[in-house]
């Protein structure tokens, strides 16, 4: 079959003239076929995304797959593949370690908080608490099981539209005015807090335990039914599904989930059955699954490195850092 091998790194650029490769090479042949047009002494293992989703079959189980001829065009975008990340270290803790964070505007935390000095506030109980810091809102962000979200340095307002236990709260990346909340009653709201008013309700089909506002506005969802979600809240305007893509992997209740900082598609995961995921959202498989934890894995959170990294906790009582590659 035909294909057309284009990336947008031209370090790495090759040939865009179509030329014939076998039917039957999937990404590691592939991989084969662009280093030696690189003519490199070091080859790389690359992936390959056609229409911007991973190929993770043979190039003739994806022509049939997708109904298309032999005489068709395949545009290969490749990329150099991500590499496993490394635990670089490990901390011993005397409890579990039931949430982690690593970025200094926003905190959570089951059970309790206590914020760098100078101590903005320390709450005590089972609820999650985040804090934003920013020139809009200066506040804290509490949620938990009284159905309701609260904003305050000494209370502000309360947000009470959810009819169940809220789990999850986030600030919108770019918009400080805009709160992401997620709930026991399967549904994620959307809040203004220059109005205090809910200006969008998404329903799905499972309780939410967690969920993460990426810098376009999509959000991921961690869930007990073992699934992580993508939604798009521009989608109802369009008429269009919610729920962008579904990624199934983890054998238990998916515990965490956060978009990377420095990579648009990539994040990662914590479950029940121990294991913390690295994804990326073109693809419905995990790049790397790792079994971090003995028991569950609590937390994920991302590293403000130079290099991306990321730090998860569990039930082990284990604080585990992992280096990775982008």
């Amino acid at each position: 079959i035909r294909v057309k091998f284009v990336t947008k790194n031209p370090a790495i650029r090759v040939t865009e003239t179509p030329f014939s490769v076998p039917i039957k090479l999937a990404r590691a042949g592939l991989s084969q076929v662009v280093n030696h047009l690189l003519n490199t002494t070091a080859p790389k293992p690359f992936d390959f995304l056609i229409d911007n989703t991973f190929l993770r079959t043979t190039l003739e189980k994806y022509v049939v797959t997708n109904h298309l001829t032999d005489e068709a065009v395949l545009i290969l975008e490749y990329v150099e593949a991500h590499l496993e990340p490394e635990e670089s270290q490990s901390q011993n803790h005397p409890d579990w370690i039931s949430a982690v964070s690593s970025f200094n505007e926003y905190h959570r935390r089951h059970g309790l908080l206590r914020w760098h000095p100078p101590c903005v506030c320390s709450v005590g109980g089972t609820a999650r608490v985040g804090q934003r810091y920013d020139q809009y809102f200066e506040k804290s962000l509490l949620c938990g099981p009284q159905h309701s979200i609260i904003a305050w340095r000494k209370l502000s307002f309360i947000m009470a539209r959810h009819t169940a236990a809220v789990l999850a709260v986030a600030v919108d990346p770019h918009q400080a005015h805009v709160l992401y909340s997620g709930s026991m009653d399967r549904s994620i709201k959307l809040w203004d807090l220059t109005t205090e008013r809910c200006t969008q309700t998404m329903t799905g089909s499972s309780t939410l335990s967690d969920i993460s506002v990426s810098t376009n506005g999509t959000i991921l969802s961690a869930h007990p039914d073992n699934h992580i979600r993508l939604w798009d809240p521009r989608a109802a305007k369009a008429g269009t599904t919610l729920v962008q893509a579904t990624f199934s992997s983890h054998k238990q209740w998916v515990s965490a989930v956060e978009w990377s900082p420095s990579h648009a598609h990539h994040f990662v995961s914590a479950g029940y059955d121990g294991s913390v995921k690295l994804w990326d959202s073109r693809s419905s498989i995990p790049l790397f699954t790792l079994a971090a934890h003995t028991g569950k894995a609590l937390d994920v959170a991302w590293l403000p490195n130079p290099k991306p990294a990321f730090v998860s906790g569990g039930e082990d009582c284990q604080l585990k850092f992992y280096a990775t590659t982008a």
